[in-house]
């Protein structure tokens, strides 16, 4: 007697993302797979330095943490102390770089700059000031979206991001 094979159960696909990355996660499903939640909003701060960007987030995301994305396509989060809002500006004691922005980055990002040589050497000297932004971050299984002021990020768990 014949005995029936079970067809393959196909792989469900994830929930279609909408509202403000659904465009961003249309373009890099795959990459990023399912989201596990909704936008949410937060503020932040962005430095733009010559090889590279440094993030702040808000609301306990990045406590005394920046992320840095490298332009060679890497990203890591270092930890620091935090910075003490309403301190005066952090000045490098071993920098080559005189004490205003640009080229030596202020507050919590020169503090982290002067302190930790994986950044500066890194990132180079900044080109442009710190800057505040009320921006947008999802979560994905294999990543995250963040939208700043300078436009959306892909940040993948492998330790690679891209600029939309």
């Amino acid at each position: 007697m014949y005995k029936r094979q079970p067809l393959p159960t196909p792989t469900p696909r994830c929930p279609v993302v909408e509202g403000p990355f659904a465009g961003e996660w249309a373009a890099h499903e795959e990459r990023l797979g399912c989201a596990l939640g909704q936008p949410f909003s937060h503020s932040g701060a962005e430095e733009r330095f010559e090889f590279g960007l440094m993030f702040w987030r808000s609301d306990s995301i990045d406590y005394g943490q920046a992320l840095v994305a490298f332009n060679n396509g890497t990203w890591r989060i270092f930890g620091h102390t935090p910075y003490v809002e309403g301190s005066g500006d952090f000045k490098c004691i071993d920098a080559n770089t005189p004490p205003e922005c640009p080229p030596t980055p202020r507050r919590g990002f020169g503090m982290m700059w002067c302190d930790i040589s994986a950044i500066r050497g890194g990132l180079g000297n900044a080109v442009e000031c710190e800057r505040a932004y009320n921006g947008l971050q999802q979560e994905f299984q294999r990543g995250f979206l963040l939208r700043t002021a300078s436009g959306t990020f892909v940040f993948l768990n492998d330790g690679t991001w891209q600029w939309e």
